[in-house]
Protein backbone atom coordinates (compact mmCIF):
# COMPACT_ATOMS: atom_id res chain seq x y z
CA UNK A 1 0.00 0.00 0.00
CA UNK A 2 1.48 3.52 -1.43
CA UNK A 3 -0.11 7.07 -0.28
CA UNK A 4 0.19 10.37 0.73
CA UNK A 5 -1.35 13.28 2.45
CA UNK A 6 -3.78 15.98 1.06
CA UNK A 7 -3.32 19.00 3.36
CA UNK A 8 -5.94 22.29 3.93
CA UNK A 9 -4.65 25.08 1.99
CA UNK A 10 -4.81 27.46 5.21
CA UNK A 11 -2.29 24.95 7.31
CA UNK A 12 0.24 22.91 5.31
CA UNK A 13 1.21 21.24 8.99
CA UNK A 14 -2.72 19.25 9.25
CA UNK A 15 -3.36 16.55 6.95
CA UNK A 16 -6.54 16.56 5.73
CA UNK A 17 -7.27 13.06 4.33
CA UNK A 18 -4.72 10.46 2.95
CA UNK A 19 -5.08 8.97 -0.70
CA UNK A 20 -3.85 5.52 -1.26
CA UNK A 21 -3.28 3.24 -3.56
CA UNK A 22 -4.15 -0.68 -2.42
CA UNK A 23 -2.74 -3.06 -4.08
CA UNK A 24 -3.60 -6.09 -4.07
CA UNK A 25 -3.19 -9.84 -5.05
CA UNK A 26 -5.75 -12.26 -6.53
CA UNK A 27 -4.40 -15.65 -5.56
CA UNK A 28 -6.49 -16.68 -8.28
CA UNK A 29 -5.00 -14.52 -10.86
CA UNK A 30 -2.06 -13.55 -9.75
CA UNK A 31 -2.91 -9.95 -10.64
CA UNK A 32 -2.63 -6.99 -8.70
CA UNK A 33 -5.41 -4.30 -8.41
CA UNK A 34 -4.99 -0.77 -7.79
CA UNK A 35 -7.37 1.19 -5.92
CA UNK A 36 -7.75 4.94 -5.39
CA UNK A 37 -9.04 5.10 -1.43
CA UNK A 38 -9.62 8.65 0.44
CA UNK A 39 -10.17 8.66 3.85
CA UNK A 40 -10.41 11.31 6.44
CA UNK A 41 -7.85 12.33 9.10
CA UNK A 42 -9.44 15.14 10.54
CA UNK A 43 -12.03 13.24 12.23
CA UNK A 44 -9.31 10.80 13.56
CA UNK A 45 -11.22 7.74 13.01
CA UNK A 46 -9.76 7.26 8.96
CA UNK A 47 -12.92 6.85 7.65
CA UNK A 48 -13.45 6.13 4.34
CA UNK A 49 -14.98 9.17 1.89
CA UNK A 50 -14.53 7.42 -1.54
CA UNK A 51 -12.94 4.67 -3.30
CA UNK A 52 -12.15 4.49 -7.64
CA UNK A 53 -10.70 2.23 -9.93
CA UNK A 54 -9.92 -1.56 -10.18
CA UNK A 55 -7.31 -1.51 -13.06
CA UNK A 56 -3.99 -3.66 -12.79
CA UNK A 57 -1.25 -1.74 -10.30
CA UNK A 58 2.14 -0.23 -11.94
CA UNK A 59 4.94 1.47 -10.05
CA UNK A 60 4.05 4.83 -10.49
CA UNK A 61 3.21 7.68 -8.84
CA UNK A 62 -0.26 9.97 -8.49
CA UNK A 63 -0.23 13.65 -9.09
CA UNK A 64 -2.86 16.14 -7.72
CA UNK A 65 -3.32 19.01 -10.30
CA UNK A 66 -6.39 21.17 -11.05
CA UNK A 67 -7.35 20.74 -15.17
CA UNK A 68 -9.81 21.71 -16.62
CA UNK A 69 -10.50 23.80 -13.19
CA UNK A 70 -11.63 20.51 -11.57
CA UNK A 71 -8.77 19.48 -8.63
CA UNK A 72 -7.80 15.87 -10.17
CA UNK A 73 -5.90 13.19 -8.96
CA UNK A 74 -3.60 11.54 -11.92
CA UNK A 75 -2.95 8.13 -11.68
CA UNK A 76 -0.68 5.65 -13.87
CA UNK A 77 -1.55 2.05 -13.62
CA UNK A 78 -0.76 -0.46 -15.80
CA UNK A 79 -3.66 -0.29 -18.13
CA UNK A 80 -4.33 3.44 -18.30
CA UNK A 81 -3.85 6.81 -17.49
CA UNK A 82 -6.82 8.43 -15.42
CA UNK A 83 -8.18 11.81 -14.29
CA UNK A 84 -10.17 10.93 -11.02
CA UNK A 85 -12.10 14.01 -9.15
CA UNK A 86 -10.71 15.00 -5.74
CA UNK A 87 -13.47 15.56 -4.04
CA UNK A 88 -16.11 12.69 -5.41
CA UNK A 89 -13.71 9.91 -6.52
CA UNK A 90 -15.80 9.90 -10.31
CA UNK A 91 -13.38 8.72 -12.79
CA UNK A 92 -13.67 11.31 -15.33
CA UNK A 93 -11.65 10.53 -18.09
CA UNK A 94 -9.17 7.01 -18.66
CA UNK A 95 -6.98 6.50 -21.66
CA UNK A 96 -4.99 3.05 -22.47
CA UNK A 97 -1.66 3.29 -22.06
CA UNK A 98 -0.46 -0.13 -22.60
CA UNK A 99 2.97 -1.71 -22.39
CA UNK A 100 4.63 -4.91 -22.83
CA UNK A 101 5.74 -5.41 -19.55
CA UNK A 102 2.57 -3.84 -17.57
CA UNK A 103 5.44 -2.02 -15.31
CA UNK A 104 4.80 1.83 -15.56
CA UNK A 105 6.86 3.34 -13.49
CA UNK A 106 7.17 6.76 -14.46
CA UNK A 107 4.97 9.61 -12.81
CA UNK A 108 2.68 11.68 -14.74
CA UNK A 109 4.08 15.05 -15.53
CA UNK A 110 1.23 18.08 -15.57
CA UNK A 111 1.10 20.97 -17.89
CA UNK A 112 -1.56 23.21 -18.14
CA UNK A 113 -4.25 21.06 -19.34
CA UNK A 114 -1.47 18.38 -20.54
CA UNK A 115 -0.02 15.28 -18.96
CA UNK A 116 2.71 13.45 -20.47
CA UNK A 117 3.91 9.60 -19.49
CA UNK A 118 6.07 7.66 -20.41
CA UNK A 119 7.97 4.09 -20.38
CA UNK A 120 10.05 1.66 -22.73
CA UNK A 121 6.78 0.25 -24.96
CA UNK A 122 5.41 3.37 -25.81
CA UNK A 123 8.44 6.60 -25.37
CA UNK A 124 7.44 9.64 -24.68
CA UNK A 125 3.18 10.78 -24.68
CA UNK A 126 1.39 13.45 -23.98
CA UNK A 127 -2.50 13.67 -23.84
CA UNK A 128 -4.21 16.98 -23.27
CA UNK A 129 -7.23 16.95 -21.34
CA UNK A 130 -10.15 18.82 -22.19
CA UNK A 131 -14.02 18.82 -20.94
CA UNK A 132 -17.03 19.45 -23.36
CA UNK A 133 -20.88 18.69 -22.85
CA UNK A 134 -20.05 15.31 -23.58
CA UNK A 135 -18.15 14.44 -20.83
CA UNK A 136 -13.71 14.82 -20.17
CA UNK A 137 -11.84 13.05 -22.72
CA UNK A 138 -7.69 12.35 -22.87
CA UNK A 139 -6.42 13.24 -26.39
CA UNK A 140 -2.60 11.96 -27.74
CA UNK A 141 -1.94 15.36 -28.48
CA UNK A 142 2.37 14.46 -29.71
CA UNK A 143 4.01 11.39 -28.78
CA UNK A 144 7.79 10.42 -29.60
CA UNK A 145 7.97 6.88 -29.70
CA UNK A 146 11.96 7.11 -30.16
CA UNK A 147 12.41 8.40 -26.72
CA UNK A 148 11.80 4.97 -24.54
CA UNK A 149 12.38 6.27 -21.41
CA UNK A 150 12.18 3.37 -19.13
CA UNK A 151 12.18 4.39 -15.16
CA UNK A 152 12.77 7.85 -14.83
CA UNK A 153 10.18 10.07 -14.49
CA UNK A 154 10.71 13.68 -16.74
CA UNK A 155 11.28 17.22 -15.50
CA UNK A 156 9.00 19.59 -16.61
CA UNK A 157 11.54 22.85 -17.17
CA UNK A 158 10.35 26.30 -18.92
CA UNK A 159 9.09 25.01 -22.36
CA UNK A 160 10.46 21.05 -22.32
CA UNK A 161 10.62 17.58 -20.77
CA UNK A 162 14.22 16.59 -19.26
CA UNK A 163 14.83 13.03 -18.25
CA UNK A 164 17.54 10.08 -17.92
CA UNK A 165 16.99 8.20 -21.20
CA UNK A 166 16.84 4.46 -22.02
CA UNK A 167 20.41 4.44 -22.96
CA UNK A 168 21.71 6.14 -19.68
CA UNK A 169 21.81 9.65 -21.51
CA UNK A 170 19.97 12.71 -20.93
CA UNK A 171 17.38 13.52 -23.36
CA UNK A 172 15.05 16.76 -23.71
CA UNK A 173 11.62 16.99 -25.67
Amino acid sequence: MAGFALRAADDARKPVAVLTTVYRHNSHADVIASRLVLTDMLDGTGKELWRSGNDEAAYSGVMVADIGGVRQIVHLNADALTGTDRKTGKQLWRTPVKTGAKRNTGTPVIFGDHVAVNSQTVGLVAFKISQSSGGWTATEDWANKKLPINIATPVFVGDYLYSQGAAKDFICA
